[in-house]
């Protein structure tokens, strides 16, 4: 397994989080969540240039997306959750290799941009401008 620096919290399905861009411990971030320890093995991964682990010299999104993958493949897969610019990394985990993945949860990833051309999203566009 490609290393990767995670925190265990608990026993049995694992639970993969992975945090956002803003969040310098990603302990604190997922803190909330540690009840569900008592029923999941919580595995908070601290992305590279956060917590005590060092910027890569070549730091892309894609490094993160094989981090993740390397980490469910150890665990013959699991659950995702993914927060800000960590649900951007789970989607794209979730669409390489779907079969890993035994529920996905993002919270507010920035994937707008992604979107475009959806006629739902468009229409809350511009239900946005006309507001301003």
């Amino acid at each position: 397994m490609q290393e990767v620096p995670v925190v265990v919290w608990g026993e049995g399905e694992p639970v993969v989080l992975v945090h956002g861009s803003g969040d310098t411990d990603p302990t604190f971030v997922w803190s909330h969540q540690r009840p569900l320890a008592e029923l999941y093995q919580l595995l908070v991964v601290t992305r590279p240039g956060y917590g005590q682990r060092p910027i890569s010299e070549r730091q892309h999104v894609e490094q993160d997306v094989q981090e993740i993958l390397s980490l469910l493949d150890h665990y013959g897969g699991g659950h995702l959750v993914g927060f800000s610019y960590g649900g951007l990394i789970t989607l794209l985990v979730a669409e390489r290799q779907p079969a890993l993945i035994r529920s996905l949860t993002v919270i507010e990833p920035p994937a707008l941009a992604v979107a475009r051309g959806n006629e739902l999203v468009e229409a809350g566009y511009c239900t946005s401008e006309t507001r301003l």
